[in-house]
């Protein structure tokens, strides 16, 4: 698609409007078809260009809107490409040319100046080239753009690339190479786009980038790069923007890392093997916009590792060890827009961490142990104070501990609830096994519930006890909290009847009890699979009845605990309170599929039967 949007950027839409397919069935020599304007794709044995060649030439003169400015050939059995063949394609006017065999090992010298006048971009990719065609390319003075991926080179040597100063664009992913030498690119004064993802390079071959002083984009992914990133692990490239290290196994990243990016906007480190940020390691990179470390084994992230990162936009630290969010990281982050922490080991966010992020767009938290005590209340205020983000961001954050609370939206927790001293009341809930009751923790809470109202006074004096050292002012702006934040619980409890699957959606069948004429709205269920970390999922439906889940995968060798919330509706539609159930783990049986039964009568029998 790079060759395709290179060649149509220089169409007019006029052009493209009248423009007629110049068809081409020779079976089995060649045969052609179009899917996109002036782009003729075709596949053939190895006299298939010289057909296609004159193919187009009579077309042209005979209607100029059959012109074709991009030619895809897929060359069956051809190891060698000959200039004869290419020669036929003289006078066609192409402006981008991709020819790939599987198999072509050598092309002869020479072999493109028949189009050399006209030709921007040559791809020839998924080959077995085992060098660059040097004298192949030599007389390809506008040439723009040059894709050798998917070959077998091993090396680039100071010729490579000489007589094409004019590339822009130069992808050489997924070969096999292990040396570049340190004047490689030199030749290439105007390359911006360097495509090196997937070979064997280390470290060391890196200086030779110090030649390609005006790149902007650079993909190293999917390399032998290894060790500590430092300073000077890529050389000084004043003009990069973006950088992909994705796939590598840096084991660090040093003080002041990169320090000649200085305009990096976009860096991606994903999937590496990194377990220290130094203080400052970002330090020169103050227009990075774009930061993934996501894939790592990042246990903490100091106050002063991502300082310095004052346009930030986007930083993703998922899937990696982090154990808690404190402030200080974050503090300096002032134009953080997304923030993904999904799968970590985050049991706290600390009071404030996330003040200075009420503009968050996205907010990734699920898969984490998140611990619900007192010491989250400043982040379940923020949950339901940012404005900008989405319902399903929220609804992930979900309470892993303690047992009373597994399963519930941290949203939709008081500063009251987090703070509730259960054990100070001698109330303990404790899973016993993994084929844990958890009807019977909802059976506790109300007994719990009804303790606490007998013994307000003296709990309340427990909890200014157990509060020393928290600013009370901070959660002042919880009285303006509307009251179905801090619904009251129930009662009544749900009881999961059934539990069934399909391709598309999980089943599932619920009662009230006792029964009652209220409506009832469901908010939400969290689900748990063999004792893991419980995922909230969204309803589809809102009778307590019949509640339908989508986008949940069901293995059914697994077992899995349901909990859900409702809200008990009041005669105008408002919430009165919350009525929670969670069932024992248990296998989900799969959903048979709709069967209409249709009467027969048969012969000779008495009884009809319906067949189904």
């Amino acid at each position: 698609m790079w060759l395709v949007g290179a060649v149509l950027c220089v169409l007019t839409q006029s052009a493209i409007a009248q423009w007629r397919c110049p068809g081409l069935s020779a079976r089995p020599a060649a045969e052609c078809s179009c899917d996109l304007p002036h782009t003729l794709r075709c596949t053939g044995d190895h006299t298939a260009l010289q057909i296609i060649g004159r193919h187009l030439r009579e077309q042209r003169a005979r209607n100029k809107n059959t012109a074709v400015s991009l030619l895809d050939c897929a060359l069956r059995g051809v190891s060698a490409l000959p200039s004869a063949s290419v020669a036929e394609l003289a006078g066609v006017g192409l402006h981008g040319l991709v020819i790939s065999s599987g198999d072509i090992r050598r092309v002869q010298q020479g072999a493109f100046n028949s189009v050399a006048t006209t030709l921007l971009a040559l791809g020839l990719p998924n080959n077995q080239l085992p060098s660059v065609p040097t004298e192949a390319l030599t007389r390809l003075w506008n040439l723009d753009r040059l894709d050798l991926s998917n070959n077998k080179i091993h090396t680039l040597d100071s010729n490579s690339f000489k007589g094409i100063q004019n590339l822009t664009y130069l992808d050489i992913s997924d070969n096999q190479l292990t040396d570049i030498s340190i004047d490689a690119f030199k030749p290439l004064i105007k390359l911006t786009v360097l495509r090196l993802r997937g070979n064997l390079l280390k470290v060391g071959a890196l200086v030779s980038l110090k030649e390609a002083h005006l790149l902007r984009d650079l993909d190293l992914s999917s390399n032998a790069l290894e060790g500590p990133l430092g300073p000077s692990t890529v050389p000084s490239l004043s003009f990069l923007t973006n950088l992909q290290l994705s796939d590598n196994t840096f084991a660090s990243i040093r003080r002041g890392a990169l320090s000649g990016l200085t305009n990096l906007t976009h860096l991606n480190l994903h999937n590496n093997q990194i377990d220290v940020l130094e203080d400052y390691a970002f330090r020169h990179l103050t227009n990075l916009t774009h930061l993934d470390l996501s894939h790592n084994e990042i246990v903490a992230v100091s106050g002063a590792s991502l300082a310095q990162l004052i346009n930030l936009e986007q930083l993703d630290l998922s899937h990696n060890f982090l154990r808690s969010l404190s402030a200080e990281p974050l503090k300096s982050l002032r134009s953080l827009t997304e923030l993904y922490l999904h799968d970590n080991d985050i049991s706290m966010i600390d009071d404030g961490a996330l003040a200075l992020h009420k503009d968050l767009g996205r907010f990734t938290i699920e898969d984490n142990p998140l611990n619900c005590d007192c010491l989250m209340a400043g982040f379940a205020r923020w949950l339901r104070e940012v404005n900008k983000l989405s319902l399903s961001d929220k609804s992930a954050a979900v309470c892993a501990t303690p047992p009373h609370l597994e399963g519930a939206l941290i949203s939709r927790l008081s500063k009251n609830k987090l703070c509730d001293d259960f054990d100070h009341i001698d109330v303990k809930v404790e899973r016993k096994n993994d084929n844990y009751d958890f009807n019977k923790v909802f059976e506790n809470a109300i007994d719990v519930e009804n303790k606490y109202v007998d013994l307000e006074a003296t709990v309340q004096d427990a909890y200014i006890d157990r509060q020393d050292g928290l600013n009370d002012d901070v959660y002042d702006e919880e009285l303006d909290v509307p009251s179905e934040e801090d619904l009251p619980i129930s009662k009544s409890q749900v009881r999961l009847l059934d539990a069934l699957f399909d391709d598309e959606e999980v089943h599932l069948s619920w009662s009230v009890e006792p029964p009652s004429a209220r409506k009832f709205r469901c908010t939400g269920v969290t689900v748990s699979r063999s004792g893991g970390l419980p995922k909230h999922v969204a309803c589809h439906r809102a009778a307590p009845a019949n509640v339908v889940l989508r986008g949940l995968k069901i293995d059914p060798t697994e077992q899995y605990a349901f909990c859900i919330a409702l809200e008990e509706m009041g005669a105008f539609d408002n919430p009165l309170s919350l009525v929670l159930g969670c069932s024992p783990p248990q296998m989900v049986r799969q959903r048979a599929p709709f069967v209409t039964a249709v009467p027969i009568v048969v012969p000779d029998v008495t009884e009809r039967r319906l067949l189904r």
